[in-house]
């Protein structure tokens, strides 16, 4: 189970002798369908629209720890269900979900996504020492210059949508934008979209808030 917040790597900047995080945030606007008031989904198959299959892998695991994290829902990675090297029929693919006992489908995808460019001004550092010897003073300094340099941050937007099996309408749907620091990767924007996702379904009361387990 996955840590709850989100979860950034550690990247030494070793210019500068201290550690900088490899993260990435998210803003998500959701709507949950007024016809499905009331209604919890317990079972959901959820699937990443990647056309890299290593993307589309971490996406269903992150949303598979991160609805384990925040609500009591059952969480299947479609993956581990369908083979992505194989065409199945629509009735394959209904009479398989109907085995799971799966009642709603959680898609996660891009829909843009670039970098955006920034400049790091050079500042510059200087360190000295002295000793002394007899009535001499003897000292000496080194200087160092940071910066001066452009670093590009990777961005993406997404789209949630959470169709329900019963009667393959949309029950919860979303927009998210996710932007990451200079030292970012495409996996940590798809791990904000993934946390995010997670915390709106049960915030829109589509999904039951986990137990507390305390």
């Amino acid at each position: 189970m996955g840590n709850v917040g989100s979860k950034c790597k550690l990247a030494v900047a070793l210019m500068v002798s201290s550690l900088v995080l490899g993260c990435a945030s998210t803003s998500m606007t959701s709507e949950a369908n007024p016809a499905f008031a009331g209604h919890r989904f317990t079972t959901l198959l959820v699937e990443g629209g990647f056309a890299d299959l290593g993307q589309r892998q971490y996406a269903e695991d992150q949303l598979c720890e991160y609805l384990a994290d925040f609500s009591n829902v059952k969480c299947i990675e479609s993956l581990k269900v369908f083979f992505p090297g194989q065409e199945y029929t629509w009735e394959q693919i209904a009479n398989r979900l109907a085995e799971l006992h799966v009642d709603g489908v959680l898609m996660l995808k891009p829909t843009n996504s670039g970098v955006s460019s920034a400049y790091i001004p050079p500042t510059t550092y200087t360190t000295g020492s002295a000793s002394v010897y007899g009535n001499t003073v003897y000292g000496s300094s080194t200087t160092q210059t940071f910066g001066g340099y452009n670093f590009l941050k990777p961005w993406a937007s997404f789209q949630a949508i959470l169709y329900s099996t019963s009667n393959d309408k949309v029950a919860w749907y979303a927009t998210a934008d996710s932007k990451g620091n200079a030292f970012a990767k495409w996996d940590d924007l798809i791990e904000s979209a993934a946390e995010r996702t997670a915390k709106k379904l049960v915030k829109d009361g589509v999904l039951q808030p986990v137990q507390d387990k305390n």
